[in-house]
């Protein structure tokens, strides 16, 4: 059998039902999931007989029964690639490990020590000759190192172009077909403080630039800010509903890229369901290996590469931290190190990292500008690799800069009820 013939037959032998593909796990397999979700309810049921589980979740969307029930607790635990909210509060919460790293070390974790046996995973329905698509996420590499493949194909998932993110339907141990909505990230409501945050970087964004926005509503705010701009181009880890509008509004070309020119390059997809229908068959797109899309070196081959990402909190000598609140680990590192080394290293490449200058607490306002961080509090990037800090106050510019430099750049970006706190801190602690 050729993988051009007979195809059809061969998906039609393998078609189950998501019970019954569950039962094709084992006691002992490490099993990645990624968004198959009717099968891991199922999975998830069989704990109990199949004894302790080891899962690797990556992004976990869904808050499945094996979750949130506590009769579970005691049957696996999960090694969570990049956590969610469901991660973080789920009632079996404490089953979650991370593993800090930077997204684009997903291929080596995964060969090296994650290691798993089998990968679940939603696929688009198959395209003429028989291959299909591995989903939001692209999951070739786990595909390349799990020894049994089963997978939810939804036919609403869209066929994303790329081209290792193809699985033929030969290569799967079982099929269960479904028809659901897809998981979606709703858009909030553009604030006050993200368009003046916007409003200091979009000046400094020249025509041509190749453009990454890191995930959550401030990097994706400053996309629609991008409208005036002419020729841009995208390569970015994650592709979003604001970077989708600036193609259709035809600000996005690709043209002038000096790296895959004419396509749009990313790994992942979040977003609405018109991100899903975009992306469908688009000759545009070309989803890529996060291993390769996430390097740095490979990123640097973009001239003009500006790389847009957020901060939880930063301290005045412009150590970022992203990913935690202290010992509470809020997020993971993802790309953000490599796109602000990858733009350090683009012909005139630029990286800007932002942040609402305060945060609400119970206890009232408190600044996201530090003297220090507070224990247990994760550097995400170090102050040697920041360009540009910015808030609804302006940019910091650091680079270069020495110490006292810095600190004075940092304290005028701060709220200005407590910018003299901070000066105050800032020379009891002799950075001033």
């Amino acid at each position: 059998m050729t993988l051009t013939r007979d195809w059809q037959e061969v998906y039609q032998s393998k078609l189950t039902t998501e019970a019954e593909a569950a039962k094709l796990i084992m006691p002992g397999e490490r099993i990645c999931l990624i968004a198959a979700d009717n099968i891991i309810e199922e999975v998830g049921k069989r704990l109990p007989e199949l004894g302790f589980t080891t899962f690797i979740g990556n992004f976990v969307a869904y808050e499945y029964e094996f979750l949130r029930d506590s009769k579970y607790k005691d049957f696996f635990k999960m090694y969570e690639i990049f956590p969610t909210e469901i991660a973080r509060s789920c009632t079996n919460s404490a089953n979650f490990e991370i593993i800090p790293h930077h997204l684009g070390q997903f291929e080596y974790l995964i060969h090296n020590h994650l290691k798993p046996d089998v990968l679940l995973v939603e696929c688009s329905a198959p395209d003429a000759n028989g291959y299909m698509t591995l989903g939001a996420a692209d999951a070739s590499v786990v595909a390349h190192v799990a020894s049994k493949i089963i997978v939810q194909v939804n036919n609403q998932l869209p066929y994303i172009g790329g081209e290792t993110n193809l699985l033929h339907v030969s290569k799967v141990d079982a099929i269960v077909e479904i028809n659901r909505d897809l998981y979606e990230e709703p858009e909030k409501p553009i604030t006050d403080i993200e368009k003046k945050i916007a409003s200091h970087i979009v000046g400094r964004i020249k025509d041509g630039s190749t453009i990454q926005l890191g995930i959550g509503g401030l990097s994706n705010a400053i996309g629609y800010f991008l409208e005036d701009k002419k020729d841009l181009g995208i390569h970015t880890e994650i592709f979003t509903n604001s970077m989708m509008h600036l193609v259709k509004l035809g600000v996005v070309t690709n043209r002038r890229k000096t790296l895959h020119p004419g396509k749009i390059v990313f790994n992942g997809l979040l977003g609405t369901r018109a991100l899903y229908e975009f992306v469908d068959n688009n000759p545009m797109i070309a989803q890529l290996p996060v291993s390769y899309v996430n390097n740095p070196y490979v990123i640097a081959k973009n001239d003009n590469f500006v790389s847009i990402n957020n901060a939880l909190m930063v301290d005045l000598t412009g150590q970022v931290g992203s990913e935690s609140i202290g010992f509470s680990q809020y997020s993971n590192t993802g790309g953000q190190v490599e796109y602000t080394r990858g733009a350090a290293l683009s012909k005139n490449g630029q990286s800007f990292i932002c942040l609402k200058s305060t945060a609400k607490t119970k206890n009232g306002l408190v600044s996201r500008i530090v003297t220090s961080f507070p224990p247990g509090q994760v550097v995400t990037t170090t102050r040697t690799d920041v360009q540009n800090i910015v808030t609804e106050y302006g940019v910091a510019e650091l680079r270069g800069k020495s110490i006292q430099e810095r600190t004075k750049a940092m304290i005028n970006i701060a709220h200005p009820d407590f910018r003299e706190q901070l000066t105050f801190e800032a020379k009891q602690a002799g950075l001033l």
